[in-house]
């Protein structure tokens, strides 16, 4: 695999990675109504669950891309 083969794995992976934290982080919201913040604080410990599960798999991924390239460039 060529650099410039490698530089669009990567990009293509980020993007990917950007996609997905975008559809869970939570939405901004100035008020919150009343009763509601039982069920908001499951859901954002769901999302942080989550985002950190996908920590992991964007390490792992990150770690295979680093390695093949030096298996295959003998770096």
């Amino acid at each position: 695999m060529d650099d410039e083969t490698f530089k669009k794995e990567v990009l293509d992976r980020l993007q990917q990675i950007i996609e997905t934290l975008t559809s869970i982080l939570p939405e901004a919201c100035i008020e919150e109504p009343e009763g509601t913040t039982a069920t908001a604080d499951r859901g954002v410990r769901n999302r942080a669950d989550e985002a950190y599960s996908m920590l992991e798999e964007m390490q792992d991924n990150y770690q295979f891309a680093v390695e093949k390239w030096q298996r295959e460039h003998g770096a």
